[in-house]
This record gives structure tokens, C-alpha cells and sequence, in this order.
């Protein structure tokens, strides 16, 4: 049976957290989940405790020192989690890493990998929206963020699967191909952004560039959807940076 993570840094855990672990549920009653926090109220772990999550803190494992990075604020935060999963995978049997804002709407024992993933989002880009470890190649992308040191996580992640020290899952509909992840351009369509509602595409990215040009068309029926040539097909996961998961609970 696989396992999941989920990482907040700073204060209290954000209150779409919960509808998010409450419909990943649905499809993984038994999964473990893992919730590193550094700070959690009595509720927060009650209510948490009460879905069979289990809470880490750093007393849990060995913390150790991230190296220097020419970055600061949100990008430098967003580098430094990969080190702190890291430590955590050194500890813990954890399979899969999800950001806080991503639902998964299907079990995530039928996803079968031998190389680290995430999914490649354009040319430049790649995000671990739903990030597949496995522990060798996950090593060597550590050792790709220290020598890559300037570039942000989302460079660095779309260099790391052009060198092929880990790959890019797959986020676009085909016969036999299962199953889609949802990068960002799906859970930007259906849910907009922290800017823009609902319809908003990014041209930039493979999938976006293909809603607005009406090659697909994502929906939500229940679950997330994809439409391409009168065909129907379910999105593993949806990205909804608007952070208004309710709308997909």
C-alpha cells in the first residue's frame, strides 16, 4: 500500500488542506498519509488525526543542513522542501509527494514507476504537482538542485527530466495511456487562479496551448475530465491554484 506527503512551512495548516485530504479519502481510505507541519493547533490534529493522518515534525527525523542558494522569499521556500523531503524519505516508507492545493481522485496504488516524476508543464517548466519517489534518482536530483543552484524549482525540476535524471509523467489524453496528471492548465481552466477565474489558459504550456486551441476540453462531472476528439478521459489529479478545492468536493 502506498503512502503520501504533504509539507506546509510556517503557520497553521490552511483550511483547503482538509477538503483536499477528505476527497483523497474517497479513493484511499487506507493510504497512509503523512503531514509535515511545523506548527499545529489541538483542532487542527484532531481534526486531522480523525482522517488517519499522521503528523511529522522535525523531532521525527534528522534535519540536515540545506546548502546555500541564490534565492530568497517563496522560490528559496519552494527549493528548500525538496531537501526537507529528503530528510523525511530517509525516515519514513513515503511513495508520493502532492502540494497542498492538488486533489487526487483515484487510488494511488495503480500508479507504477522506477524513476522519480512530475509533470513537465512547458519547454521551461516542469512541477511536482504529484511527485512520484523513488529514492536513486531522487538522490541524483538533489545533486542537480545544489549545481543548479540559481535556477528556480520549476527549471530545475524541466532540466532534470531533459538529462533524464527523472521524468515527466504523462498530462495528455491518448487511447492506452493512463493515467493523466494535471501539471497546472487543468486545475487553471476549471478553477482559475490567485488572478483570473475559471476559463484562464496559459499559452505557454503544452496543455493550455491545447485548451485554447480547442484540441481538448477539461470538465468536472464528478471528478475531473478531459474531451478530446468525442472521447472522454479522467484527470488523476487537478492543480486548483485558486485554492478553492470546495468547488471540486
Amino acid at each position: 500500500m502506498k503512502s503520501i506527503l504533504y509539507i506546509h512551512i510556517g503557520g497553521g495548516l490552511p483550511a483547503y488542506l482538509e477538503t483536499n485530504i477528505k476527497v483523497f479519502r474517497r479513493y484511499n481510505p487506507f493510504n497512509p498519509v503523512f503531514i509535515y507541519c511545523e506548527n499545529i493547533t489541538p483542532v487542527e490534529k484532531e481534526v486531522y488525526e480523525n482522517m488517519n493522518c499522521f503528523f511529522i515534525h522535525q523531532k521525527h527525523f534528522k534535519l540536515q543542513k540545506t546548502p546555500t542558494l541564490n534565492h530568497n522569499g517563496f522560490i528559496q521556500r519552494c527549493i528548500e522542501r525538496f531537501f526537507l523531503i529528503r530528510d523525511i524519505v530517509e525516515v519514513f516508507n513515503i511513495d508520493f509527494y502532492a502540494e497542498n492545493d492538488v486533489m487526487i481522485f483515484d487510488s494511488i496504488d495503480k500508479i507504477k514507476f522506477e524513476k522519480t516524476f512530475v509533470q513537465q508543464t512547458s519547454d521551461y517548466h516542469a512541477t511536482p504537482s504529484v511527485m512520484g519517489i523513488e529514492k536513486k534518482s531522487y538522490d541524483k536530483l538533489i545533486q542537480f538542485i545544489i549545481a543548479e543552484k540559481d535556477s528556480d524549482d520549476m527549471v530545475i525540476l524541466r532540466k532534470a527530466i531533459t538529462k533524464g535524471i527523472i521524468e515527466g509523467s504523462n498530462t495528455y489524453p491518448e487511447d492506452g495511456i493512463e493515467p493523466i496528471f494535471d501539471g497546472a492548465s487543468y486545475g487553471q481552466f476549471l478553477g482559475g487562479t490567485h488572478e483570473s477565474g475559471p476559463g484562464w489558459a496559459e499559452d505557454a504550456h503544452y496543455i493550455g496551448r491545447e485548451i485554447l486551441n480547442k484540441t481538448i476540453r477539461p470538465f468536472f462531472d464528478g471528478k475531473p475530465m478531459v474531451e478530446r476528439d468525442g472521447k472522454v478521459y479522467p484527470l488523476f489529479n487537478l492543480h486548483v491554484h485558486s485554492k478553492k478545492l470546495e468547488l471540486f468536493a
